[in-house]
């Protein structure tokens, strides 16, 4: 793997931690500020999105083969609970909850193609 490609898988790991831990204790603060369906649900989506990136770092750390379902189903977490976000605590319009899915689901891809260096995937 030459130098970029490590700075690259370096970057997104990074990425995925911060947005774990943000996910977490986001979310851990938010359950008992969720009033109405909508932020608990959006408040465990949050929860769920932070666990699945700190489980992605350890699969790719491990070199699973289940890197990039975990990986997708992030992405997919992601998007929805950063989607959703606008309109149950924000208030807004369906526009700008899909502007905001739009830019989180680039985040995503952005992330996916920069740990795809380190998903080789280990005999066991």
């Amino acid at each position: 793997m030459s130098i970029w490609a490590k700075l690259r898988v370096a970057l997104g790991v990074a990425f995925l931690l911060f947005i774990g831990y943000s996910g977490i204790t986001g979310g851990l603060q938010q359950v008992g500020e969720a009033a109405t369906l909508g932020q608990r649900l959006q408040t465990a989506m949050q929860l769920v999105f932070g666990t699945l990136a700190v489980a992605v770092v350890g699969a790719l750390v491990m070199r699973r083969r289940w890197a990039r379902p975990l990986l997708l189903a992030w992405a997919a977490a992601l998007t929805i609970g950063g989607g959703v976000a606008p309109i149950t605590w924000g208030g807004t319009g369906l526009l700008p909850a899909l502007a905001a899915a739009v830019a989180i689901a680039l985040l995503a891809w952005l992330t996916l193609w920069a740990v795809k260096p380190a998903m080789t995937i280990s005999p066991v």
